[in-house]
């Protein structure tokens, strides 16, 4: 996602009502697919992303499709398309909380 086209869609989005909507029809399509995360009212990824709250030195959100966290020498990702946020921020935490 992103580039000339899409950049071309958001414009359009904002004064077209029909583009509007297939913008919206296209946003929901990709998340019943279990598609990227996407940034509000676009169809652009939401990006790197920082995540408190876990038992990890630090994590994030890479390009809207993977949870990774990193602690002490061990790293761990998952695919948000699989599980979703919440389900790979709570498996990365049970996981995290053993090292």
């Amino acid at each position: 996602m992103g580039g000339a086209g899409v950049d071309r869609m958001a414009e359009q989005a904002k004064t077209d009502p029909e583009a509007k909507a297939a913008m919206e029809q296209a946003r929901a399509t990709i998340s019943a697919m279990g598609g990227p995360s996407l940034k509000d009212g676009s169809l652009e990824f939401k990006t790197d992303t920082a995540v408190t709250g876990g038992p990890w030195d630090e994590a994030a959100i890479l390009t809207g499709m993977t949870f990774a966290a990193v602690k002490k020498d061990g790293y761990m990702s998952m695919n948000l398309q699989l599980l979703g946020e919440a389900k790979a921020r709570a498996l990365v935490a049970k996981a995290m909380s053993r090292i």
